[in-house]
C-alpha cells in the first residue's frame, strides 16, 4: 500500500492489509476466532466497496468490518474498469 499510495503516512505500516494489483485492498484477518477486521482506505483514492456487504468506504477513513467465518476481507475501488464485472 505504501509503495501506491506513499504520499498518505497511514499506509506506512499497515501490518497484513495489501493491494492485489491496483483495484483491491486485501485486508485478512490474522487473529483465530476475530469477528471483525480493520482496513484502512487510503485518502486521496476514491471510494472503495466491500465485497461482502456492498458498503461504499470513503477515502481516508479506517472501518471495523464484520468478517463471516473463513472469508477474506476484499474491497474494491469503485472507479476501476473491474468494477464493472463485479458490481
Amino acid at each position: 500500500m505504501a509503495m501506491q499510495y506513499g504520499y498518505d503516512e497511514s499506509c506506512w505500516d499497515l501490518g497484513e492489509q495489501y493491494l492485489f494489483g491496483y483495484d483491491f485492498v486485501v485486508a485478512p484477518c490474522m487473529t483465530e476466532n476475530a469477528t471483525t477486521v480493520s482496513v484502512y482506505i487510503p485518502q486521496l483514492s476514491g471510494p472503495w466497496v466491500h465485497l461482502v456487504s456492498q458498503g461504499v468506504r470513503e477515502s481516508g477513513s479506517q472501518a471495523q468490518l464484520d468478517i463471516p467465518e473463513d472469508v477474506v476481507m476484499l474491497l474494491l475501488l469503485s472507479s476501476s474498469s473491474s468494477a464493472v464485472s463485479y458490481l
